[in-house]
């Protein structure tokens, strides 16, 4: 038990330093109830850990698709990330866990379209 714990701990910090500025529910629910692209944006910028991300963009001039094509680009380099520094059988657990991370995030997509029909 204990070699499990010494050869999982260094992924399971780096997981949870990771995970410390993701959203929580109460920042889905403010960014649903925004009424344009350069809304979120502007949001994300100030009230997230996607600020140096967004930094550089313009909230006027983005568009959904571009927005959706950065972070779903900032999630595959931290997946990456997570993958080159995990040993052995880790890489197939984080190919599995990105499947289930991106189904959550479909069901919260469909959870907000069903709130707003």
């Amino acid at each position: 038990m204990q070699g499990a714990l010494m050869k999982y701990g260094a992924i399971n910090a780096k997981v949870s330093v990771m995970c410390r500025n993701l959203l929580k529910d109460k920042d889905y629910d403010e960014l649903l109830s925004k009424n344009s692209v350069s809304e979120v944006v502007s949001w994300l910028k100030q009230n997230s850990g996607y600020a140096q991300l967004l930094g550089g963009i313009q909230e006027g001039s983005v568009h959904r698709g571009q927005l959706e094509g950065i972070l779903k680009s900032s999630f595959d380099r931290d997946c990456e990330k997570l993958a080159r520094f995990s040993k052995d059988n880790l890489h197939r657990f984080l190919k599995i866990y990105v499947v289930g991370a991106e189904v959550a995030f479909l069901k919260k997509l469909l959870a907000a379209g069903a709130k707003n029909e």
